[in-house]
């Protein structure tokens, strides 16, 4: 079971475009909340390069997981260390992983890490992959009209997987950007 779930999430995250960029959003207001978030263990693959490299880097997430008997307890993720509008396309830093038990103990090259950033905006993006920086601009306006300031890298969470039943323009991404009052 725990091979076929993460062949499936392999397989759907490489039919996927992982690149965003940050584009003024098409008008279509998106609800943003602040939540607090109980912290969670993760375990996960750094990288630094272009957000083509997407699907090989889940793969090799994904073998290195099964090869130490590592179970998800979540829907995969993806953290951003910089923007894309500040940064180089190679010089791009970002990270793919999955929720872990707490007891697990990933073993290199994978990195055990835990989420401790307590209050996060949020919002769900939906549509594809490529046009979530216009969500994440939306926030981080919100944020700014709200009186909080980012806190931390920006984690996107995949609700659902691309499948003939979620074409792009139905995927769902949790997005959270850690924050705190101005």
């Amino acid at each position: 079971m725990k091979k076929i779930f993460l062949f499936l999430v392999l397989i759907s995250l490489s039919l996927a475009s992982f690149s965003f960029s940050i584009s003024p959003a098409p008008g279509a207001d998106v609800k943003v909340t602040i939540i607090n978030v109980t912290p969670f263990a993760f375990c996960s693959l750094t990288h630094k390069g272009p957000y083509s490299d997407m699907t090989d880097v889940i793969t090799e997430l994904i073998n290195h997981m099964q090869n130490q008997n590592i179970t998800p307890q979540g829907p995969p993720l993806s953290i951003y260390l910089n923007a894309p509008e500040d940064t180089q396309e190679a010089e791009l830093e970002w990270e793919v992983g999955f929720p872990i038990s707490p007891h697990s103990e990933p073993q290199a090259p994978l990195r055990k890490k835990v989420w401790n950033h307590p209050m996060v905006a949020q919002a769900v993006h939906i549509g594809s992959y490529e046009t979530t920086g216009d969500t994440i601009l939306e926030i981080l306006e919100w944020m700014e009209a709200n009186g909080y300031v980012q806190d931390g890298p920006i984690l996107g969470k995949y609700l659902n997987m691309p499948s003939p039943d979620n074409p792009p323009d139905k995927l769902r991404t949790e997005i959270w950007i850690p924050c705190k009052e101005d």
